[in-house]
């Protein structure tokens, strides 16, 4: 039991890192700038899918995958 309890705690550390980085990437843009991006979520939601699309069809491990993806997005 305090595995689980453990092991949730630790995906919502990740989650929110996840939300975090997407909220400061809004917030430098629009303080830089002054304008808001909303093609900023799909940027993100499309680098998750090449990450995910590069660990099924290669096998790479996740750091791997990402790096890959943030070329490609």
């Amino acid at each position: 039991m305090v595995e689980v309890i453990a092991q949730q705690i630790f995906n919502g550390i990740i989650a929110g890192s996840i939300y975090i980085l997407v909220a400061l990437g809004l917030t430098i843009l629009f303080g830089v700038m002054g304008v808001l991006n909303f093609a900023h979520g799909s940027v993100t939601i499309f680098g998750s899918y090449v990450t995910l699309w590069i660990m099924t069809r290669t096998g790479a491990p996740f750091l791997v995958a990402m790096i890959g993806a943030a070329g490609v997005a």
